[in-house]
């Protein structure tokens, strides 16, 4: 019984060192895992107008970016900003530029969502670029931290050589651009009409 009672202390810090060990490592939220972001994933509505994202609402309202519909954002783990003007959402941008969002009707919200493209774009599917896409860019990886290979222009035919790859908030398709290497572009179906 008292050999017992000498553990105890030494099992008790042992468990309050694995506890503080397993908090301090705990994987940040924007931690691609899974093929996904396990996080709150932000999303403008197809029917609103653009959404600006400012630097800080309370101190520097310099828009850093302006969302369009479909665009996507993560909500971090910053505590809410209560403003008079409303309530403002620290995200993060699929481009890694972090800042505040102003809530309301126009977002929704959804905890690890799978993403799926609501077009015709898929493996094997050719497109080519409408006016609305002049100047998209195809990466060298599947992440706008990469290099960009190339810059495509209206009317310019491109095919999806691979199934898509969930990163950075959405998907990514492979796609081959004038019998060039294979580079990725972000999943914005209104910029490419499906020829087949």
């Amino acid at each position: 019984m008292t050999t017992l009672l000498r553990r105890i202390p030494f099992l008790l810090v042992l468990m309050l060192a694995f506890g503080a060990g397993y908090l301090l490592h705990t994987p940040d939220s924007r931690t691609h895992a899974g093929g996904g972001y396990a996080a709150h994933v932000l999303t403008l509505k197809e029917d609103a107008g653009p959404a600006a994202v400012v630097a800080d609402p309370d101190g520097d309202p310099t828009i850093v970016v302006v969302l369009r519909p479909g665009d996507r954002v993560l909500r971090t783990r910053g505590a809410i900003a209560v403003l008079d003007e409303g309530v403002y959402i620290p995200v993060y941008t699929a481009t890694g530029i972090e800042g505040w969002l102003l809530d309301g009707e126009a977002i929704t919200e959804e905890i690890n969502p799978v993403f799926t493209t609501g077009s015709a774009m898929g493996e094997g599917a050719r497109l080519r670029v409408k006016d609305e896409g002049a100047g998209t860019l195809c990466y060298s990886d599947p992440t706008f931290q990469s290099e960009d290979v190339h810059t495509l222009n209206t009317d310019t035919d491109i095919t999806i050589t691979g199934p898509p790859y969930q990163a950075e908030l959405g998907l990514w398709w492979p796609v081959q651009v004038n019998d060039a290497d294979i580079c990725w572009i972000y999943d914005t179906p209104e910029h490419f009409a499906v020829m087949g």
